[in-house]
């Protein structure tokens, strides 16, 4: 099979690219629908390590695709462990696959069954169970270790803990027919399946758990989805776990779950609050980063610590100027960090040469020590 990656910010919009690609003989194209950050390191290593998001999701996608996945499968179960790694996938999660000419369906890393809706994986049948392959000694990630993967009779795959809780499952989506859930039905299946899996899962703040994300997702050509993420709220915080659910506006399956746990205890959080502020850790990241006019919020949430992520809006790459947006509306310290702006914003404005998309820096604080623990940017 001879596949093409276009891995940066809004490479879907190349579909010139990817159509002339596909037309000289690339089976499939993985192009992402937003932005995605790089690079990225992991708590306790420096700022100005290589050892990006990107390659962490790369080398798990190698790992899972060399052993037999489809791409869809390999992308999304990397997108899983991405999460474990760091708390947040980056952008990375927006992949979109095209595949060969004849229909994305008869390509290669698709496979022939469509997901149809089920309320839980005991209504699945195995047809086959293996270990699934853990990163590297190097690379260590707790919930990516010692899983055992199921593959279905009905084109579900999913993830299993030593402990038997499932860590993530990942199906096949429509790509032909009409759209019959509306965003309201797709919040409601979402939300039953996973207080079905999740035990004390409760889907709003009432129940102690922060929506984080509610937005439109695509990752076939014809596909439409919606997805879902929440996090449990500490001392007001978000905590270290998220549970996230893709819903096929189709039929109201769910063709992709995950339920992920960072490493920091619930004590993390504290009842006073972190000992750095907010501004402590904006003052750290504009030193780091040498700007100090940038529109810039902060942001907490507890994973393996607490930390606070502090995003620079530096306008717009492209465009023939700087173009630095005003800022807008301050939010909510707790809002989940990865919540990008929606796809739409990075239409640009219709036919024309210059791509342009936000140019943002995020750096995260160590919320008790004021460290710098990651720098990434668009």
């Amino acid at each position: 099979m001879s596949l093409l990656l276009l891995a940066g910010c809004c490479t879907s919009r190349w579909a010139d690219l990817g159509a002339a690609s596909v037309s000289r003989g690339v089976d499939s194209v993985i192009t992402f629908s937003g932005l995605v950050y790089y690079p990225a390191t992991a708590p306790g290593v420096p700022a100005d390590n290589g050892e990006g998001s990107g390659n962490y999701f790369w080398s798990r996608f190698s790992a899972h695709s060399s052993e037999g996945g489809t791409l869809l499968t390999a992308l999304a179960l990397a997108r899983t462990e991405l999460v474990a790694r760091e708390g947040h996938s980056g952008g990375w999660h927006r992949y979109v696959i095209r595949g060969a000419s004849t229909g994305a369906h008869d390509a290669l890393p698709f496979g022939p069954t469509v997901t149809r809706p089920f309320a839980g994986f005991h209504e699945l049948t195995p047809v086959s169970v293996a270990s699934s392959p853990a990163p590297a000694a190097s690379r260590p990630v707790e919930e990516s270790t010692g899983l055992t993967e199921v593959a279905t009779a009905e084109g579900v795959v999913y993830r299993v803990r030593p402990d038997g809780s499932v860590l993530d499952a990942v199906g096949t989506p429509s790509t032909a027919g009409p759209v019959r859930l509306s965003a309201e039905g797709a919040r409601l299946a979402a939300r039953r399946f996973a207080e079905a899996q999740v035990p004390g899962f409760g889907s709003g703040a009432d129940d102690g758990w922060l929506l984080t994300a509610d937005e439109p997702a695509g990752h076939l050509d014809g596909d439409a989805l919606r997805l879902l993420c929440w996090r449990p709220l500490w001392s007001g915080v978000p905590g270290a776990r998220e549970v996230s659910v893709e819903i096929d506006l189709r039929s109201g399956a769910v063709v992709y779950f995950a339920d992920v746990r960072g490493t920091a205890a619930e004590a993390a959080a504290g009842p006073g609050g972190f000992p750095v502020s907010a501004a402590q850790a904006t003052v750290a990241a504009r030193r780091l980063a040498g700007d100090l006019t940038a529109p810039a919020t902060a942001e907490a949430d507890i994973w393996h610590t607490g930390r606070w992520t502090v995003t620079l809006d530096r306008g717009n790459w492209g465009g023939g100027g700087d173009d630095r947006r005003r800022p807008g509306p301050r939010q909510d310290q707790h809002q989940h960090r990865d919540q990008d702006r929606s796809k739409d914003e990075y239409q640009g404005t219709g036919a024309g040469p210059e791509l342009r998309f936000p140019r943002i820096e995020r750096i995260e604080v160590d919320a008790h020590t004021g460290a710098v623990l990651s720098r990434t940017s668009t």
